[in-house]
């Protein structure tokens, strides 16, 4: 299982968001936009392996989740840490998915399902 997020190729700012800017922001601040809020249900959050990020439909990163590093930002959502507070290298990326444990790489097509802009994805 994976847990993937879809967005769209912009920056938000919500002054009343802990987070402040947030979305494609680029650079130092990519990971912690990418790791959270998102309302992850127990069994995701105990069961999922990476993280994957999609933008506009493609995916662009994707991290390794530390299974002991889910935090609750507010009721019911949650941050992700990623192993090694990074995103994956195109080596390690490349490693998974040739043993089969990621479904998908950066590039490959990743639609936005309705529902939001987080879901589960079993492969």
């Amino acid at each position: 299982m994976a847990a993937v997020i879809s967005r769209r190729d912009r920056v938000r700012e919500d002054p009343a968001d802990l987070r402040g800017a947030y979305g494609e922001v680029g650079d130092a601040g990519q990971y912690a936009s990418d790791r959270g809020i998102w309302p992850i249900g127990k069994r995701v959050r105990a069961e999922a392996q990476y993280a994957i990020v999609a933008v506009d439909g493609l995916v662009r990163r994707v991290y390794e989740l530390d299974p002991d590093g889910w935090s609750e930002v507010e009721s019911s959502k949650w941050e992700f840490t990623a192993v090694g507070n990074r995103e994956l290298t195109k080596d390690e990326i490349d490693a998974a998915y040739e043993a089969g444990n990621l479904p998908l790489r950066p590039g490959d097509d990743c639609p936005t399902r309705a529902g939001g802009a987080y879901r589960p994805h079993w492969f």
